[in-house]
């Protein structure tokens, strides 16, 4: 769950928030400094929240969630639809307008969704039209029930995989340690001060670098702790470990990904890590994975 404390380290921009036990909109609205009413009107929100609900907190009054069709640059997006660049760089954490918005990347669009069936962003939906069927009308005839006869009943189930995602909330800070600032290599450092130091207040070692991916290999020859995984046999992981991931998100697959194990479950095989920049930089994620996730590569401990 997001804290006070950490909603108060937000810049401008968006945020996700997954509704808590004993939240109400009121408490929402102070926490990140916005009002009911705009979080009502860019949610859509008719009725009470729920727990587990997903909430997109902005300083908004219009807006919502796009996922991108395809991969495109910035600023070539946004003069295409009409929206103001630097508006939407703030909104959604981005500092560069060279930089490239990738395919089934979630952003935020500050318009209404009449603006955007009129800039071609969305498409308008079709009228429904609505053809009554013609009735004929039979004579019903009531059979006998015997031994023979056969009582069905029909049932609707419906399976939905709930999102592994627990909470997201922005951390910019200015704080130096070797890598670069808003992706999960920085973050992960951030918050792992017993294997990366700090030595001033903004200033970290940094007793190894590389790449996520490279980040077991290089680890191992620091001389830190490293548990390598194994797709037949999966290792459970400690609180406190780095975890490594083979791959990364659809932007920086190849790269892999880091983050950090806050607790365990053993029995229902899942841990809940502590990440950035699976959702886009700076912005922080804590979600559930499974242990027997066969894209972790190991784990890295302090000692």
């Amino acid at each position: 769950m997001i804290t006070i404390d950490e909603a108060s380290d937000a810049e401008v921009g968006v945020l996700h928030y997954v509704v808590q036990p004993g939240d109400v909109l009121s408490k929402i609205a102070s926490t990140f400094g916005t009002t009911v009413s705009k979080i009502q009107k860019v949610n859509k929100l008719s009725g009470p929240i729920k727990p587990g609900q997903k909430l997109i907190i902005a300083n908004e009054d219009v807006g919502f969630l796009y996922t991108m069709p395809e991969t495109i640059n910035i600023k070539i997006f946004t003069n295409k639809y009409n929206l103001n660049t630097e508006e939407f760089m703030s909104l959604n954490y981005i500092q560069d307008e060279s930089e490239m918005l990738y395919e089934e990347q979630d952003v935020f669009v500050n318009m209404t969704n009449e603006q955007a069936y009129d800039n071609g962003l969305l498409e308008r939906p079709k009228p429904v039209v609505i053809i009554k069927p013609k009735v004929s009308y039979k004579p019903v005839i009531n059979k006998p029930q015997g031994n023979n006869s056969r009582t069905t009943s029909s049932s609707s189930t419906s399976t939905s995989k709930k999102s592994s995602i627990i909470s997201q909330w922005v951390y910019k800070k200015d704080i130096k340690n070797g890598f670069y600032a808003g992706y999960c290599t920085w973050y992960a450092a951030i918050i792992s001060p017993e294997i990366f130091p700090y030595i001033e207040e903004n200033k970290q070692e940094r007793p190894f670098g590389g790449n996520a991916n490279q980040r077991c290999d290089n680890a191992d020859k620091a001389g830190l702790r490293v548990v390598w995984n194994s797709t037949k046999n999966p290792v459970k992981p400690g609180a406190g470990a780095l975890v490594v991931y083979k791959q990364g998100g659809p932007s920086y697959r190849s790269y892999g990904h880091v983050g950090k194990v806050k607790e365990v479950d053993s029995d229902a095989g899942t841990f809940i890590l502590t990440e950035m920049n699976t959702a886009g930089k700076f912005i922080v994620t804590q979600r559930k994975d499974s242990i027997d996730n066969d894209n972790i590569k190991c784990y890295i401990y302090s000692k």
